[in-house]
């Protein structure tokens, strides 16, 4: 499997299911996957999308806080919960990404956090631990 051309539209929903499968039909890709946020999309945005995308030959797949959570792993424990704007806020800050994360999301992590990923890993476990049953907890 390949990846092409990555990146964020700045887009979500149908419009960027039909800006995916343009690209995928240019590139002759055999796959396609689509990413965005589900928390500000309503019940019938999601399930139009879905039509479209099934139609499409395109897999959809949503983000959600718990990505957030992983990115702040790479640069320190997580041992309480946060909301969305709580996360989006502290990833702005200087001491991780010093710019509005809203707006930085979908650019690239990779200089931010490609020398962090044993420290996430690392951050994940001990949340595991103080979580056994992580299908039944929140954080």
């Amino acid at each position: 499997m390949t990846f092409r051309d990555i990146k964020s539209l700045g887009e979500s929903g149908e419009k960027l299911i039909t800006e995916a499968k343009l690209k995928g039909k240019n590139n002759n890709e055999s796959k396609i996957y689509v990413v965005f946020d589900r928390d500000d999309k309503s019940i019938g945005d999601i399930q139009r999308c879905e039509k479209l995308a099934k139609r499409n030959k395109i897999t959809i797949l949503f983000s959600s806080i718990s990505f957030e959570i992983w990115i702040l792993m790479h640069f320190e424990p997580v041992m309480r919960s946060y909301t969305r704007k709580q996360l989006v806020n502290k990833l702005s800050t200087k001491k991780y990404f010093n710019q509005d994360y809203q707006k930085f999301k979908g650019s690239s992590y990779r200089p931010y956090l490609y020398n962090k990923i044993q420290q996430a890993e690392e951050n994940a476990e001990k949340l595991e631990q103080i979580h056994k049953n992580m299908a039944y907890n929140t954080l």
